[in-house]
């Protein structure tokens, strides 16, 4: 089996990759020839530009995938409101190439949806009416959109993934999770614009299995979600668990996004009963993974590879 993989050098493309070849695929990353990320060992890197349709479409030609998992994506919800018309190009438009390329053929899809795309609310299934606040969200959500309509109306082998917040220690230092665990391990003093939205957090190595999955059933939209949610307090709290110290930051309001989130939760049933998913990390375990990463890693880069 051969896959696919944008976004390659990204948190999930790192973990998606290392579970695809553990399965015995041959893996492809998509990199951007202007990135300077290296693209992860024992994965074959492919050139791969998401804002131009003839890129996508020589990739797709050379590699010749069974699956392709659509990572590649302005990802960062804040970011999104300053930079909009980049966003909707690359998490729109870009996937409607990708889109157009696989149209007819018989290669299975995975487009990395987002819960961003609800709004708000707790409880949130596939089926829950959606509200985008952020630029990122709406792009995200008319992407998810052109999905469902190449599904219905050719056939094409489309699922999405509903995935509500995920972290890890590859996580970027500029999302707030990894902000807080980054600074809280060396003792720094940090800024948060508030600490009390409240997401649903899960790890990304347990939903990045979740995507596989999907793509070995019919194709369809599914919610992935541990179903509980905690403010970012709450995470900074379970955090200082690990270190003999509190954590030193100020909350600064010009931080704060114009049109913020109060708080996101999953219900991530139709997964669990049509996929068979279950994921393994609890909220307390993904923030002490993370926490023992930034505290020792040299220790933890040996134990991960």
């Amino acid at each position: 089996m051969k896959a696919l993989i944008t976004g390659i050098t990204g948190q999930d493309g790192q973990y998606l990759a290392k579970h695809l070849l553990g399965l015995g695929y041959h893996v492809f990353g998509g990199y951007r020839r202007s990135s300077s990320s290296v693209v992860p060992a024992s994965v074959e890197a492919v050139p791969f530009e998401l804002l131009e349709y003839e890129s996508i479409k020589r990739a797709v030609e050379r590699v010749r995938p069974d699956e392709i998992y659509n990572l590649a994506a302005q990802s960062h919800v804040g970011e999104s409101f300053g930079c909009p018309l980049y966003t909707a190009e690359a998490n729109y438009l870009g996937v409607l190439r990708l889109l157009e390329v696989v149209r007819g053929t018989a290669i299975r899809l995975y487009q990395a949806s987002t819960s961003e795309m609800f709004g708000g609310g707790r409880g949130l299934t596939e089926t829950s009416p959606f509200a985008p606040r952020s630029p990122y969200a709406s792009s995200k959500l008319a992407a998810h959109g052109s999905a469902g309509i190449y599904r219905k109306s050719y056939g094409t082998r489309v699922s999405c993934g509903i995935l509500f917040n995920h972290e890890s220690p590859l996580r970027g230092k500029d999302f707030v999770t990894r902000k807080i665990t980054s600074h809280l391990a060396n003792n720094e003093p940090f800024t948060l614009a508030n600490v009390t939205s409240r997401r649903d957090w899960g790890h990304a190595k347990d939903y990045v299995k979740a995507m596989h999955l999907m793509l070995q059933s019919e194709p369809d939209d599914f919610v992935i979600a541990s179903g509980q949610s905690h403010s970012v307090a709450e995470f900074v709290k379970e955090a200082e668990q690990h270190v003999p110290w509190k954590a030193k930051y100020t909350i600064v309001e010009a931080e704060q996004r114009p049109w913020d989130v109060t708080e996101l939760s999953g219900d991530s049933t139709k997964a669990r009963e049509k996929l068979g998913w279950n994921p393994e990390y609890s909220f307390e375990a993904l923030v002490k993974d993370m926490m023992l990463s930034d505290l020792f890693p040299t220790k933890m880069l040996r134990l991960a590879s």
